[in-house]
């Protein structure tokens, strides 16, 4: 007998108040570059508190907390060393 097993999903679990919910559909604001950029995101499971995303997100970069409605794509913005667990320099 041989079984098919589904590969293996690769997630993220963040906070659910990092999400933006937009016309074009759901998006993060990731920083890149000292700056915002708003990506599509797929949600797995809703655990209240935070989300499972699916696509859109890597494990590494920086998510953007309680982020305005206004954000666009290309906003300045400034990381908090004290939240990032980063040395400041």
């Amino acid at each position: 007998m041989h079984l098919t097993l589904p590969n293996p999903v690769r997630s993220v679990t963040i906070p659910a108040n990092t999400l933006l919910f937009r016309a074009e559909g759901l998006r993060v604001g990731v920083v890149r570059n000292g700056k915002a950029e708003l990506v599509p995101l797929t949600i797995g499971r809703d655990y209240g508190a935070t989300v499972e995303a699916t696509s859109g997100l890597q494990s590494t970069g920086s998510v953007i907390l309680d982020p305005a409605d206004s954000l666009i794509t290309g906003t300045p913005v400034r990381v908090n060393a004290q939240l990032t667990g980063e040395t400041a320099s």
